[in-house]
């Protein structure tokens, strides 16, 4: 039975006002809409191949509105109809998403199945305004989860109920509203994506300006012997090494990720450690990104690496290490790594001997280097300040459209 009252306190709702609009109630979910929880089907009956029905376990296949399979199932415990709205009950709480056709869920979401007197968009758009509070409302030592009762219990406004002609009138009207609205968030999104491609083809398009002139040097001739250069870890391979200090190459620069340092001996850290002006090269990655490279520059402190990265220490200072990873990272580079790699399963890896046989482009002049990578770093830090103020501008535009949704949900739109 839905609730009958004109106006009520919205104990759950975050920034929306805390009064609905005349004719509006707070409606429990169990009431209007029919909640199916996910359940895991068999293990065997998984595959990748497409049969049976789309199986989506949690947050992991959402799009924008539709959620994308990567596996299917033949024998489904819960299913889902097209027009259900799907959540995620399980790390995290409240994304949604729309079922396109009739699917498997797992135990990670549940379906809801708006009934007779609810547009499926306006429950969509209803749950992902109070997503943040259906959120809080998680529970679980280790990970947020929500059950049937408390998603049956969580109530949304629904405009003049005990009228449902009507109701579904002004539905579909502040959907319509939603959606103008959304496309041109949407439109101002692509024009900062197409504006953060474009800044970083900026950069990719200055280095390969200043290399373009220069010969090229085998790298092999540039390192120190296999011991103390490009040196692999051999008796690290294939476990990790789980008490370094993890780190990440972004950029062209190593940066750490935050993670102590523990239980590394003096020994391991000799051999193994990580000192500035060391080069850091991706060994085992995706395609695309194995040979990656970084250099050390920010004094990271006791740091080792593990095996699946290379490093190169450069022989009597020669090059300037970022210099060099400039040129590892140019397309004439990358072009020879794309030969070079081997495959593996799920990943591709290359080798120090494939290291060795690459040429990269050289200056014998360290100034001309340095200049070069300053006249780099230059047009990057201009570049970066763009980047800042793109996301300061995403950020803008989730604002707005979280502001949307609210106005949406008091009736203003």
């Amino acid at each position: 039975m839905m609730m009958g009252m004109k106006t009520v306190e919205l104990t759950h709702f975050n920034n929306i006002s805390r009064k609905l609009p005349e004719g509006w109630e707070l409606v429990p979910l169990g009431t209007i809409t029919d909640v199916i929880m996910g359940q895991s089907p068999p293990g065997k009956s998984y595959n990748s191949e497409g049969k049976g029905l789309p199986f989506f376990q949690g947050k992991a296949e959402f799009g924008d509105l539709l959620p994308t399979p990567v596996k299917w199932c033949t024998e489904p415990k819960k299913i889902s109809q097209p027009g259900d709205v799907l959540i995620s009950v399980r790390a995290p709480v409240g994304p949604t998403n729309m079922t396109r056709e009739e699917s498997c869920i797992g135990r990670g979401l549940a379906a809801i199945r708006p009934g007779n007197g609810l547009n499926t968009k306006y429950l969509l758009y209803a749950l992902r305004a109070l997503e943040n509070s259906l959120s809080k409302q998680g529970t679980g030592s280790t990970f947020g989860a929500i059950g049937k009762k408390l998603l049956s219990d969580f109530a949304i406004p629904v405009p003049r109920p005990i009228q449902p002609s009507e109701s579904l009138q002004i539905q579909r009207r502040i959907v319509a509203r939603i959606e103008a609205f959304m496309a041109e968030i949407k439109k101002a999104r692509q024009l900062l994506d197409q504006m953060r491609y474009d800044s970083e083809v900026i950069v990719e398009a200055k280095s390969e300006e200043a290399l373009s002139g220069l010969g090229t040097i085998p790298f092999q001739a540039l390192v120190k012997s296999y011991k103390n250069g490009i040196y692999k870890p051999k008796h690290y391979y294939g476990r990790g090494y789980p008490s370094a200090r993890m780190f990440n190459i972004k950029d062209g620069e190593v940066n750490l990720d935050g993670a102590p340092l523990l239980d590394v001996t003096p020994d391991e850290l000799d051999t193994y450690g990580l000192k500035d002006g060391d080069i850091l090269i991706n060994r085992v990655n995706s395609r695309e990104l194995v040979g990656k490279s970084g250099w050390v520059s920010n004094n990271l402190g006791p740091c080792t690496f593990e095996s699946k990265n290379i490093r190169v220490r450069i022989h009597n200072n020669l090059a300037d290490p970022a210099f060099i990873v400039i040129g590892l990272n140019s397309t004439f580079v990358k072009k020879q790594i794309l030969q070079k790699q081997k495959p593996a399963i799920g990943q591709a890896t290359i080798n120090q001997s494939d290291l060795n046989e690459l040429e990269i482009p050289f200056s014998s002049d360290i100034k001309e280097q340095k200049k070069i990578v300053d006249d780099i770093m230059k047009v990057k830090a201009e570049v970066d300040e763009m980047r800042c103020l793109q996301q300061q501008d995403i950020e803008l535009l989730n604002q707005l459209e979280q502001s949307i949704l609210e106005r949406a949900f008091r009736g203003e739109l």
